[in-house]
């Protein structure tokens, strides 16, 4: 006599159906493919739904896959029979309510609309339960239950709640930013760009740097060691350094020596005197031409005439000789 498995698949008892074993062996068959990769649309309406499972009958029960459609009018309780039936499904709900399923008085579970779940039936009788085995995975613990993901209706809560929001808590997508990303650096080397949002590396040395941190030409110059000269001077006016100029360049009053640096001859008594500010004395005109000053120097001077001048004087009006010195 055939009993039947858990799943309705018939088991033929030893010497039964006798030429017609074969219509019982195709159905058996069949229950397996549904039992191993059977998906079944079970379209609901209302509120109540019953899946039964019919020995040696292909039945909704068997399908390895549960995808619920239909209208239902409010949330659907779905119970699944007989209250002994262990099995493992695959469900999904494509309904807009939710989905639950039941088998006896034991915890239920709940599938929201649009969601899918992974849940079996422990086949307890009148207590029978249904367990969620998708709460129970260790990814969906600790991205779902813990970060509030269950329920989320699109990417950008999901990153909001996973703490990845773009634009606050990470970077959002950057054409420079993905092209600095693929350089290789090391010590020495700067960043350039070399396209729109396209960069690349070159050397810089510390020297260079040294002189990139100066905040105007006078630090670079001074980065440089460089002293302005006279002929840098003329270079920037595009006239003789003036005294001026060269006080800047010492700090001291302009002497003799940088005189003669500016027209290329002796200094001259009109020079001396914007030196000192007053008439070139004595000792100025021996600096000038490195000898004791003369009387014809020293007239020059102080603008008195000489014996020399007075006596070329009366010999022009014809009044005196010339008296030897």
């Amino acid at each position: 006599m055939s009993t039947y498995a858990n799943t309705g698949i018939e088991l033929i008892g030893t010497g039964e159906q006798s030429g017609t074993w074969g219509d019982t062996t195709n159905t058996n068959l069949q229950i397996v493919d549904r039992l191993t990769s059977g998906v079944g649309t079970i379209t609901l309406s209302g509120t109540t739904h019953t899946l039964s499972t019919t020995d040696g009958v292909l039945s909704d029960t068997q399908y390895a896959v549960l995808l619920f459609s239909g209208s239902p009018s409010g949330a659907n309780t779905v119970t699944i029979q007989p209250n002994d039936l262990q099995r493992v499904f695959f469900v999904k709900n494509a309904t807009a309510q939710s989905v639950v399923l039941s088998q006896g008085t034991g915890s239920n579970v709940t599938v929201p609309t649009g969601k899918s779940a992974v849940v079996y039936t422990d086949g307890g009788g009148s207590g029978a339960t249904v367990v969620d085995l998708t709460n129970s995975f260790v990814a969906t613990d600790a991205l779902l239950s813990t970060n509030n993901l269950s329920d989320v209706g699109n990417a950008s809560t999901s990153r909001t709640n996973l703490g990845v929001a773009i634009g606050s808590d990470v970077q959002a997508y950057d054409a420079g930013l993905q092209s600095i990303s693929g350089l290789t650096t090391a010590a020495d080397k700067m960043i350039y760009t070399t396209a729109l949002d396209t960069y690349a590396v070159a050397d810089i040395t510390s020297f260079a740097r040294s002189i990139l941190d100066d905040a105007d030409a006078s630090a670079v110059l001074t980065t440089l060691g460089i002293t302005s000269t006279v002929a840098e001077l003329n270079i920037l006016d595009g006239v003789t350094a003036d005294s001026t100029e060269l006080n800047i360049l010492d700090g001291a009053t302009v002497t003799t020596s940088e005189l003669n640096i500016l027209d290329g001859v002796t200094a001259t008594a009109t020079e001396l005197n914007i030196l000192d500010g007053a008439t070139v004395t004595t000792s100025e005109l021996n600096i000038l031409d490195g000898v004791t000053a003369t009387t014809t120097e020293l007239n020059y001077v102080d603008g008195v005439t000489s014996n020399i001048q007075t006596q070329i004087n009366a010999i022009s009006s014809g009044s005196a000789a010339f008296t030897a010195f």
